[in-house]
């Protein structure tokens, strides 16, 4: 993959007290999820299933927002739903701080131990979203400003240019 329309669409999910906003990624989307909707509801099962994901576990920080990669494969004629989530902590003011975060894998909706690893895809999308995360602390906008707006990715996509949301309160 080089990068020509590799993100499917975008979605932002509100679950577990942060929002999430999510790229899924476009080979093999119709077979694993088929629409933004159930890529989100991955996200949102692989919360619920693994609690502890919900701030940094060593400074105590709960994460103010994360970014997310729904992905797969189709392995042995089934589906295998993959997410590559970046939980990000701030130690001060969101307008104030370089942010930390923290990656997390699931497969299938498990948290894959000690797995870290990610794509350049993935680090590129997340240089683009912290270069536009700066441009609006700049501008002297806020983090509900940050959601609403989504970086040029240039060739990376997204085919789709709808971006749908999803809340879940539970």
């Amino acid at each position: 993959m080089i990068g020509t329309d590799t993100i499917q669409t975008r979605g932002l999910l509100k679950h577990k007290g942060f929002p999430v906003k999510a790229y899924p990624f476009a080979a093999d989307f119709d077979r694993l999820y088929g629409n933004t909707y159930e890529a989100l509801q991955e996200i949102a099962a692989s919360l619920d299933k693994n609690p502890e994901v919900k701030g940094n576990t060593v400074s105590g920080r709960p994460y103010l927002y994360a970014i997310s990669f729904p992905w797969g494969y189709i392995e042995h004629g089934g589906p295998v739903r993959k997410v590559d989530f970046y939980g990000f902590e701030f130690d001060r003011e969101w307008d104030k701080c370089n942010p930390e975060w923290n990656p997390y894998i699931f497969r299938s909706g498990v948290l894959q131990s000690g797995d870290t690893t990610g794509c350049e895809t993935g680090l590129i999308i997340l240089g683009s979203e912290g270069n536009l995360r700066r441009l609006i602390v700049a501008d002297g906008g806020d983090l509900e400003r940050y959601l609403g707006r989504w970086p040029d990715l240039g060739l990376l996509g997204p085919i789709d240019e709808n971006v749908e949301g999803l809340e879940i309160r539970r």
